[in-house]
Protein backbone atom coordinates (compact mmCIF):
# COMPACT_ATOMS: atom_id res chain seq x y z
CA UNK A 1 0.00 0.00 0.00
CA UNK A 2 1.26 3.68 -0.50
CA UNK A 3 1.60 6.33 1.83
CA UNK A 4 -1.22 8.57 0.31
CA UNK A 5 -3.24 4.58 1.53
CA UNK A 6 -1.77 5.14 5.26
CA UNK A 7 -2.75 8.46 5.98
CA UNK A 8 -6.17 7.70 4.54
CA UNK A 9 -6.07 5.18 7.69
CA UNK A 10 -4.92 7.80 9.90
CA UNK A 11 -7.76 10.02 8.76
CA UNK A 12 -10.23 7.93 9.42
CA UNK A 13 -9.11 7.14 12.50
CA UNK A 14 -8.99 10.72 13.64
CA UNK A 15 -12.83 10.97 12.49
CA UNK A 16 -13.81 8.04 14.13
CA UNK A 17 -12.45 9.38 17.18
CA UNK A 18 -14.34 12.51 17.16
CA UNK A 19 -17.50 10.47 15.92
CA UNK A 20 -17.06 7.78 18.89
CA UNK A 21 -15.74 10.35 21.65
CA UNK A 22 -19.50 12.40 20.92
CA UNK A 23 -21.68 8.45 21.01
CA UNK A 24 -20.45 6.80 23.36
CA UNK A 25 -20.58 9.85 26.42
CA UNK A 26 -24.24 10.29 24.24
CA UNK A 27 -25.28 6.81 25.24
CA UNK A 28 -24.41 6.30 28.47
CA UNK A 29 -24.97 8.97 29.61
CA UNK A 30 -28.12 9.52 28.19
CA UNK A 31 -30.55 11.14 30.96
CA UNK A 32 -27.75 13.89 32.00
CA UNK A 33 -26.60 16.08 29.24
CA UNK A 34 -23.80 17.64 31.63
CA UNK A 35 -22.32 14.35 32.22
CA UNK A 36 -22.16 13.23 28.73
CA UNK A 37 -20.83 16.97 27.87
CA UNK A 38 -17.93 16.96 30.62
CA UNK A 39 -17.30 13.11 29.55
CA UNK A 40 -16.71 13.75 26.08
CA UNK A 41 -12.89 15.40 26.64
CA UNK A 42 -12.07 11.90 28.80
CA UNK A 43 -13.70 9.43 25.65
CA UNK A 44 -11.50 11.45 23.41
CA UNK A 45 -8.32 10.48 25.15
CA UNK A 46 -8.89 7.18 25.84
CA UNK A 47 -10.35 6.22 22.06
CA UNK A 48 -7.74 8.51 20.23
CA UNK A 49 -4.52 5.87 20.72
CA UNK A 50 -6.56 2.74 20.94
CA UNK A 51 -8.68 4.11 17.05
CA UNK A 52 -5.22 5.53 15.83
CA UNK A 53 -3.03 2.08 16.70
CA UNK A 54 -5.16 -0.84 16.80
CA UNK A 55 -7.70 0.52 14.40
CA UNK A 56 -5.16 1.74 11.46
CA UNK A 57 -3.28 -1.37 11.34
CA UNK A 58 -6.25 -3.45 11.77
CA UNK A 59 -8.29 -1.65 8.80
CA UNK A 60 -4.71 -1.49 6.81
CA UNK A 61 -4.53 -5.54 7.57
CA UNK A 62 -8.21 -5.99 6.49
CA UNK A 63 -7.68 -4.33 3.34
CA UNK A 64 -4.73 -6.49 2.76
CA UNK A 65 -5.99 -9.45 3.28
CA UNK A 66 -9.46 -8.71 1.47
CA UNK A 67 -7.70 -7.91 -1.50
CA UNK A 68 -5.40 -10.84 -1.59
CA UNK A 69 -8.67 -13.13 -1.13
CA UNK A 70 -10.60 -10.98 -3.55
CA UNK A 71 -7.61 -11.98 -6.36
CA UNK A 72 -7.84 -15.46 -5.54
CA UNK A 73 -12.16 -15.46 -5.45
CA UNK A 74 -13.25 -12.54 -7.21
CA UNK A 75 -12.90 -8.98 -6.97
CA UNK A 76 -16.31 -8.28 -6.96
CA UNK A 77 -16.29 -9.11 -3.23
CA UNK A 78 -13.20 -6.93 -2.02
CA UNK A 79 -15.59 -4.44 0.18
CA UNK A 80 -17.46 -8.03 1.70
CA UNK A 81 -14.19 -9.59 2.82
CA UNK A 82 -12.66 -5.84 4.13
CA UNK A 83 -16.48 -5.26 5.86
CA UNK A 84 -16.48 -8.70 7.68
CA UNK A 85 -12.56 -8.50 8.83
CA UNK A 86 -13.49 -5.16 10.56
CA UNK A 87 -16.15 -6.66 12.35
CA UNK A 88 -14.16 -9.81 13.19
CA UNK A 89 -11.11 -7.19 14.37
CA UNK A 90 -13.67 -5.10 15.83
CA UNK A 91 -14.72 -7.76 18.49
CA UNK A 92 -12.17 -7.47 20.60
CA UNK A 93 -14.42 -4.78 23.77
CA UNK A 94 -17.40 -5.98 21.91
CA UNK A 95 -20.33 -3.11 21.03
CA UNK A 96 -17.88 -0.03 21.38
CA UNK A 97 -14.98 -1.35 19.65
CA UNK A 98 -17.30 -2.85 16.64
CA UNK A 99 -19.17 0.07 16.73
CA UNK A 100 -15.85 2.13 16.00
CA UNK A 101 -14.50 -0.45 13.60
CA UNK A 102 -17.95 -0.17 11.41
CA UNK A 103 -17.83 3.29 11.35
CA UNK A 104 -13.89 3.45 10.56
CA UNK A 105 -14.92 0.82 7.98
CA UNK A 106 -17.86 3.18 6.18
CA UNK A 107 -15.58 6.42 6.58
CA UNK A 108 -12.63 4.67 5.10
CA UNK A 109 -14.83 3.90 1.93
CA UNK A 110 -16.30 7.43 2.17
CA UNK A 111 -12.69 8.69 1.81
CA UNK A 112 -11.78 6.06 -1.03
CA UNK A 113 -14.89 7.14 -3.04
CA UNK A 114 -13.74 10.93 -2.83
CA UNK A 115 -10.28 9.82 -4.83
CA UNK A 116 -8.66 12.22 -3.08
CA UNK A 117 -4.76 11.52 -2.54
CA UNK A 118 -4.04 11.98 0.42
CA UNK A 119 -0.94 13.76 2.22
CA UNK A 120 1.02 14.30 5.70
CA UNK A 121 -0.06 17.52 5.87
CA UNK A 122 -3.70 16.40 5.50
CA UNK A 123 -3.52 14.26 8.46
CA UNK A 124 -1.87 17.08 10.35
CA UNK A 125 -4.30 19.60 9.63
CA UNK A 126 -7.35 16.89 10.80
CA UNK A 127 -4.96 16.04 14.11
CA UNK A 128 -4.71 19.87 14.21
CA UNK A 129 -8.58 20.34 14.29
CA UNK A 130 -9.22 17.10 16.80
CA UNK A 131 -6.88 18.47 19.56
CA UNK A 132 -7.88 22.34 19.20
CA UNK A 133 -12.06 20.62 19.79
CA UNK A 134 -10.19 18.70 22.72
CA UNK A 135 -8.71 22.13 23.83
CA UNK A 136 -12.13 23.81 23.69
CA UNK A 137 -14.28 21.61 25.51
CA UNK A 138 -11.90 20.85 28.35
CA UNK A 139 -11.39 25.37 28.51
CA UNK A 140 -15.28 25.27 28.45
CA UNK A 141 -15.90 21.91 30.90
CA UNK A 142 -13.77 24.00 33.26
CA UNK A 143 -16.19 27.10 33.36
CA UNK A 144 -19.33 25.03 33.89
Amino acid sequence: MEKGNIYRKLISGIITTFILSLIIPAIENSNDFQKAFIAIPVYLLYIFPIVIVYGTITSYISDLIANKMSKIISKKYIIIFSALLHGIFGLILIWYSLVGAILFFFIDRLLVKWKVHYKLRDVIIYFGVLLLWFIILTITINFL
